[in-house]
């Protein structure tokens, strides 16, 4: 069902906010438990509802989420891990207990924000000049910077050229 119940212009006082939200939500063909577009969303597009006890409005999904495993710890969010995850989906709007879990910041930003550089990296198949990233030809390394870890893949044919060029300018002959 989408949108309230007709006739129904509020909570009932005998439903709880999590069972208003599976009330007001309806599976799409993903198990996804969507939040009506036309009822409040956040900025971002997640659902929103005021859980009624003096602490302004939140996430339905952490309604959701709080119903069954209790409070949200400090440095902790709810994330999403739906089966779908492609642009304009709108799973900001999922309800589904199943489709949720527990998270820091930087690892749902990695996970689940479509299109950004790590997932864009990560799925090419070949460097930029060609050459395919093979367990052979691929190394892993971790650099720092601006105070964070990153790790990245590196093309060896391609470090190789660059360390012999290097060498080679230098004077220090050949890499093998």
């Amino acid at each position: 069902m989408a949108g309230r119940p007709k006739g129904v212009k509020s909570r009932p006082a005998d439903t709880s906010v999590a069972e208003w939200i599976r009330t007001l939500s309806s599976f799409d063909e993903n198990g996804c438990l969507m939040w009506p577009e036309d009822r409040a969303t956040t900025s971002k597009g997640y659902g929103s509802i005021s859980p009624g006890d003096g602490r302004s409005p939140m996430g339905t999904h952490v309604v959701i989420f709080e119903e069954r495993y209790g409070p949200v710890p400090a440095g902790f969010m709810v994330g999403h891990i739906c089966p779908t995850r492609e642009p304009g989906r709108g799973q900001r709007r999922c309800c589904n207990i199943d489709h949720l879990k527990l998270t820091d910041p930087k690892e749902n930003a990695r996970e689940n924000v479509v299109g950004s550089r790590q997932q864009l990296n990560s799925a090419k198949t070949h460097c930029h000049k060609g050459h395919e990233f093979t367990e052979e030809n691929t190394f892993v390394q971790t650099k720092k910077r601006n105070g964070e870890e990153r790790i990245e893949r590196v093309c060896r044919t391609c470090r190789n050229e660059y360390q012999n060029e290097w060498r080679k300018n230098k004077g220090d002959g050949e890499v093998g």
